[in-house]
């Protein structure tokens, strides 16, 4: 019977250790995160100030493949967490997927001695992160095309220029 008693209370103390205890804000942040990849909407909600399900979805084409939060900057009432996504890139078209990682600040402000997330900020500097992303992307791609274009374009003026050469050649000299 004691064994049993025993058994029982490890379990528990177990499986008390092993419930997310995400208290500090990077912690909080992260389970937000986390449940956003999941697209678990209810869950992630709950660590929003708004507690507004339709405030804390985001544009359904982000499509969230890890996570990392660090320690945040604390003044006062405001935490700013550094948040790292690694995301699915599923806007530019390529001919394989990429990982684009977006690094910004998860906003959160205490309310009634906890931690919540701000949506309106957080999700600001995320779609500002995102398009800055992005347009580094496309400004990389846009470039390889060019170095491409003018090097085809090279080779058309040396065909363009023998061409002229050769139809110089064939006509009868002026006098």
């Amino acid at each position: 019977m004691k064994l049993i008693y025993l058994f029982t209370g490890f379990l528990l103390i177990f499986l008390t250790g092993c419930a997310s205890k995400a208290t500090s804000p990077s912690g909080i942040s992260y389970d937000f995160w986390v449940a956003q990849k999941a697209n678990d909407i209810d869950r992630a909600t709950k660590y929003t100030i708004e507690q507004d399900p339709e405030k804390t979805k985001l544009y359904r084409k982000i499509k969230i493949k890890t996570v990392e939060t660090k320690e945040p900057k604390i003044k006062q009432n405001e935490a700013r967490v550094p948040t790292t996504l690694i995301l699915e890139d599923v806007v530019l078209p390529q001919k394989k997927a990429q990982n684009i990682p977006v690094s910004f600040e998860t906003v959160m402000r205490k309310e009634s001695n906890n931690w919540k997330i701000d949506m309106f900020e957080t999700k600001k500097n995320l779609y500002f992160a995102i398009g800055e992303q992005y347009a580094q992307n496309l400004s990389q791609q846009l470039t390889k095309e060019l170095s491409r274009l003018m090097e085809t374009g090279k080779s058309f003026q040396n065909v363009f220029q023998n061409v002229i050469k050769g139809l110089q050649k064939s006509l009868p000299a002026e006098k």
